[in-house]
């Protein structure tokens, strides 16, 4: 991951001085998109103006310019973190992707999206992540695309982008539900930031309802790992290194959305993913996941699993599967292994400003590896508010179960600011 001191304050003028570029939140009212909802994962009509890919409704940021149309929008979205943890753990034993937590107080995260609106068909978008690392700020490009409906069925996404594979992948880290992320998909899904340049084909056969495939192909961003120092008298060991199961090079992707009721309030989805890993070999990654939502959202595009409103309820699981042929380092023996993963979830709107959710992780051990299976169970309460609700407020417990940690309780303190145009250019 490339290092930088200079991404906060780059990102923080960008965001103040941009806005007399930018354009008012009705402006791209209409279009049609074929895009994938990610957050709320239904086949639903959306447009680029709709945060579709993370359910992030636009009146949730305060707005630095409403006046004339425009062609660029810019959001940021910071957000710190605090933890509460046993005697003797931190948040680096608890963290399972570089965007969970890594200090007991940190900024965990400054996401930065610029969006470019050249028409009703064609649109691109920027977008980098920065975070507060151990010893310094780490910075990194996550997301450089266009995006063309070519028409009603089909859309064409090319460039540098997240993977449209499972429920977590294509989310930036502020629309997630959690201060975490879910355990099976950074175990199984390269960290959970499954990085594709290349390209991806929506298809819905139906135009802008009904079933969704996406197609990707192309070459997984590589996601750099620092290598552990060797204990001394370890010289003669052959090691084993997990992480090198995630896919680094060449791969294909299929996802597929699938409403089981008319009202699109209830979908099951699945996905497949195919790639050489770190090891030379390839790697598979497979996945089935459903949702339901009662007095639901699905159908308007602005399902926020984390804001959904008084009164709705979302239900929604994941099964993850990987297959991981490997080797050891210094003999290259061949070293297979599987591994699976769940994650579960429930969350109810106890108000239109206050959401509760619970969640239920678990992952298999990786016994080749020394990896022992986990156990999580998750409760969190979100609150918007501020002018234009531009604040958000998050309280979660955690409690763990496994061999690998030295404890198991923790409570986190999140906030996060939202500045922006109201804006996001990339609906997936």
């Amino acid at each position: 991951m490339k290092r930088t001191l200079l991404l906060p304050p780059l990102v923080a003028i960008f965001s103040l001085y941009c806005p007399s570029f930018t354009q008012a939140e009705d402006s791209h009212e209409g279009h049609d998109h074929t895009g994938h909802d990610h957050d709320s994962h239904s086949p639903v009509e959306i447009t680029p103006d709709d945060h579709a890919g993370h359910g992030h409704d636009n009146s949730d940021a305060l707005v630095l310019n409403d006046a004339a149309p425009g062609f660029v929008s810019a959001n940021l979205f910071v957000l710190g973190t605090a933890g509460a943890f046993e005697s003797g753990s931190s948040a680096g034993e608890f963290a399972t992707s570089e965007h969970d937590p890594q200090d007991d107080a940190v900024f965990q995260g400054f996401d930065m999206h610029v969006g470019l609106h050249f028409n009703e068909a064609v649109n691109a978008e920027v977008s980098g992540f920065g975070h507060q690392g151990e010893s310094e700020w780490e910075a990194n490009l996550e997301v450089a695309k266009l995006e063309v409906i070519l028409n009603d069925n089909l859309t064409l996404t090319a460039g540098q982008f997240f993977a449209t594979l499972g429920d977590q992948n294509p989310k930036h880290l502020h629309t997630w539900d959690f201060v975490n992320s879910n355990l099976a998909a950074s175990r199984m899904i390269n960290e959970a930031e499954l990085i594709t340049q290349g390209a991806e084909l929506g298809f819905r056969p139906n135009g802008n309802t009904g079933m969704l495939f996406t197609f990707g192909a192309g070459q997984a961003k590589t996601h750099v790992h620092e290598e552990e120092e060797e204990e001394d008298g370890d010289g003669d060991k052959d090691h084993f290194h997990a992480d090198e199961g995630g896919i680094e090079g060449n791969l294909i992707s299929l996802d597929l959305d699938i409403p089981v009721s008319a009202d699109n309030d209830f979908i099951v989805s699945g996905s497949f993913a195919i790639g050489e890993n770190g090891f030379g070999r390839n790697s598979v990654i497979y996945g089935v996941g459903a949702r339901k939502i009662f007095n639901g959202c699905f159908e308007d595009g602005h399902c926020d699993s984390h804001r959904l409103g008084s009164g709705v309820l979302l239900l929604s699981g994941e099964f993850i599967g990987r297959q991981v042929n490997g080797n050891f380092e210094e003999s290259g023996a061949l070293a297979d292994f599987t591994e699976q993963g769940i994650s579960a979830s429930a969350h109810y709107g106890l108000s239109d400003d206050l959401t509760l959710a619970m969640r239920y992780d678990w992952v298999s051990d990786v016994e080749i590896a020394e990896i022992a299976s986990r156990h999580r169970f998750s409760t969190a309460a979100t609150t918007h508010f501020g002018p234009n609700d531009m604040l958000r407020a998050r309280v979660q417990y955690d409690y763990n179960q496994s061999d690998d940690l030295t404890s198991e309780h923790v409570a986190w303190l999140q906030f996060m600011v939202y500045l922006g145009t109201g804006h996001h250019g990339h609906a997936h």
